[in-house]
């Protein structure tokens, strides 16, 4: 026992042995006893059946065998209410008074309904059973019904332990309810196909006679109106507003429970590794960190001069480079190579922010490899034979790699429906997300929708555009070469990428440049589904706001709080979420919502939540700690690095994370306070996207100005 009273772990594992061997001991003296009786436990079992059965022994020790086995159930029998108590006395220190009422009426119940069960079979399923199994059949009058004495007690014990269990559905209604699982609305609506399911069920598990049938299955249609019944009285909603104090702790109860404080976090932010180096006029971020071995390396490619009609083809480009013949290996050869020697090389494209310029943004075109350090070369050789050697006029494969991308394309803007829609809305105004649809959202995804239907008509173009691409991407002066490795990884790299910058593109193009067709569409998007994604966007830094981690709090707040409340918990939906980005973007969005006109007037009442926030010092200190466990993620090395990466082209410093996460470790009331105004600024620019079913959509289609398929 400790100081406090409460009992040790050493305590709590005696009591459980003890607590065994009383039922062990029981298990043993209820098998011992029973069989002295074990003759007269047979006979009750094989009075049911003498009517129509002779029985016999057809082994040795068959009839020992059945006197034990019956024994050894006796002593089951026995034993449970024993068990069960034990159970309960061992459970009962830790529950609390309504949970212990429960655990005793579920243990009482389900005794009382296994031995109705079992008494149902006996007294009227079983003879009814017996008497079919021997007589249902005319004719064959000369053949005796003789059975083993193994095979009754078998089929017996069989039918006792189905019809147990199958008394036992109003305890499992009860327990299903007061989880919050099922409620006696979805009973009532299910309960045709239930009685269609059960009359199934009473036909596999009886003899195919139409009485035993009805005599399995009219017990269980009633125990299922009774389980409705009982679920009506054992289901609470979730979001019930009773204040029992059995059920929930009091605010003094919650005090006790230890917190960190502010002071216990650490001020100290993210560590940046940045070491820049220049190789023949070409800028190499080197991260210096331990890797153990491996490098990660990306060469990026700016894509500022592309010109605008050729943007969308990037993203075909990323998909088509590694899976296409080259010179000297078929796609599969090179797929197998590449995986057999590294750790995978892959194209993508990125978006970065221009501090400088909210009217622009930086597109780079991506090659990333992981690999060993001894690997480097090889790495630089298979990047080279991509890059000089790719088949970008084998027809029959590109017109395989554009149908695989609009199949994959469209079940991931269909099943992650809330990311679609915060893209296409922010696409209304913000370059970033404007360049991001239209490589890899519905706009792009309308553009392989084309490509893949009209191939024949297209194809010309489309390997046209993508040769040009080549030629106006990969080439010297647009390359910037980020690699996470320690000294001795980084020393042959600059050897290595002076070479590699000799075999790229030196045509002369003419310089083109992004066209970004800003408009507020307002756009719903259709699908077969049967639920909905909403997505309200906009930017606050246009209405004279800056950035503060303090949004970073209103993140964590409005996702645990108003948010889940208004949305998950009386909306309906999935899950819901906010977003305050560096560059002013405010994006919400709803996951899996039955609802839309009620979502947006949700969001729209953000900027009133937070004028009226209210929370003590413990409470904002949960906050914080929240806000904060998102910043401090271990990072792996390939993690520092692209974290460092992304610092460096968005303009980040380690000042900048320094005072973001000053900002979170001291905000207080009136800081929160203060954002209520943002949110209403960004959210009155009212960009507004949703994806969802047909009839959601149309039903309050005055909220958009295009509706369309998806």
């Amino acid at each position: 026992m400790a100081e406090d009273g409460s009992m040790t772990l050493t305590g709590h594992l005696k009591e459980l042995r003890n607590r065994l061997i009383i039922c062990a001991v029981v298990f043993v003296v209820g098998v011992v006893v029973s069989l002295a009786y074990a003759d007269r436990l047979i006979d009750l079992l094989t009075a049911m059946g003498r009517d129509y059965y002779q029985f016999v022994s057809i082994a040795p020790q068959e009839k020992l065998m059945q006197y034990f086995r019956v024994s050894i159930l006796a002593g089951v029998v026995v034993t449970v209410p024993v068990a069960f108590y034990n159970i309960y006395a061992f459970a009962k220190p830790g529950l609390k008074k309504s949970e212990s009422t429960f655990f005793k009426l579920v243990m009482l119940l389900g005794l009382i309904l296994f031995c109705v069960g079992v008494l149902f079979a006996y007294k009227l399923m079983m003879p009814f059973m017996l008497r079919f199994l021997s007589t249902g059949i005319e004719g064959a009058e000369y053949i005796q019904t003789t059975t083993s004495i193994e095979s009754y007690v078998n089929l017996c014990l069989t039918m006792f332990i189905i019809f147990g269990c199958v008394f036992e559905m109003p305890l499992i209604t009860i327990i299903l309810s007061k989880m919050g699982i099922i409620n006696p609305q979805i009973l009532k609506q299910v309960r045709g196909v239930a009685i269609v399911v059960i009359f199934f069920i009473a036909a596999v598990v009886t003899p195919p006679d139409i009485v035993s049938q009805c005599m399995v299955a009219f017990p269980m249609v009633l125990l299922y109106f009774v389980s409705i019944f009982l679920s009506g009285i054992f289901y609470k909603p979730h979001n019930t507003d009773e204040d029992d104090e059995e059920e929930e702790e009091s605010e003094e109860a919650l005090e006790t429970i230890p917190l960190l404080k502010r002071s216990d976090i650490k001020r100290e932010s993210v560590k940046l590794y940045n070491d820049e180096h220049e190789v023949d006029g070409t800028t190499v971020l080197h991260h210096n960190v331990f890797t153990n071995g491996i490098g990660y390396l990306s060469l990026l490619f700016d894509t500022k001069n592309v010109p605008n009609d050729l943007i969308p083809y990037m993203g075909v480009l990323k998909s088509v480079l590694g899976y296409v013949d080259t010179e000297h290996y078929t796609y599969g050869e090179l797929f197998n190579e590449i995986n057999a020697q590294t750790g995978g090389i892959n194209c993508g494209l990125q978006v970065f922010r221009i501090p400088e310029n909210d009217d622009d943004c930086r597109r780079m075109f991506g090659i990333r490899a992981k690999f060993l350090y001894d690997k480097l070369d090889f790495v630089m050789k298979m990047i080279e034979e991509i890059l000089n050697t790719s088949r970008l006029d084998d027809e029959k494969r590109i017109h395989e790699i554009i149908a695989s991308m609009k199949s994959g394309l469209q079940n991931r803007l269909s099943s992650a429906g809330n990311a679609t829609a915060v893209m296409r809305a922010a696409s209304y105004y913000s370059p970033m997300s404007n360049f991001q649809d239209r490589i890899a959202g519905i706009g792009f995804y309308q553009l392989l929708k084309d490509l893949d239907e009209n191939f024949d008509e297209k194809k010309a173009e489309l390997i046209k555009n993508l040769q040009t691409l080549m030629k106006y991407i990969f080439r010297k002066e647009n390359l910037t070469v980020s690699y996470t490795a320690d000294e001795t990884g980084y020393a042959p790299l600059e050897e290595k990428i002076a070479a590699f910058k000799e075999n790229l593109y030196t045509d002369e193009v003419e310089p083109g440049s992004i066209v970004y067709d800003f408009e507020q569409k307002n756009e719903a998007f259709q699908t077969s589904g049967q639920v909905q994604y909403v997505a309200l966007c906009g930017n606050f830094e246009r209405e004279g706001y800056d950035y503060t981690g303090a949004l970073r709090i209103l993140r964590v707040m409005l996702s645990y709080d108003y948010l889940w409340i208004n949305i998950r918990v009386k909306g309906g939906a999935y899950g819901c979420g906010g977003a305050f980005g560096r560059g002013g973007n405010a994006c919400i969005s709803s996951y899996r919502d039955p609802n839309v006109g009620r979502t947006l007037e949700v969001y729209r009442g953000i900027g009133d939540y937070v004028r009226n926030f209210e929370a003590d010092e413990r409470q904002m200190t949960k906050y914080i700690i929240g806000t904060i466990s998102e910043l401090d993620v271990p990072m792996n090395p390939s993690a520092k690095g692209q974290t460092s990466e992304s610092a460096w082209f968005n303009g980040i410093t380690e000042a900048d994370f320094q005072q973001e996460r000053d900002q979170i470790l001291d905000a207080t009331l009136d800081d929160i306070h203060a954002l209520a105004d943002l949110v209403d600024a960004a959210l009155k620019q009212n960009n507004i996207c949703v994806v969802g079913s047909e009839a959601a959509i149309q039903k309050e289609k005055e909220l958009f100005k295009n509706v369309e398929n998806l």
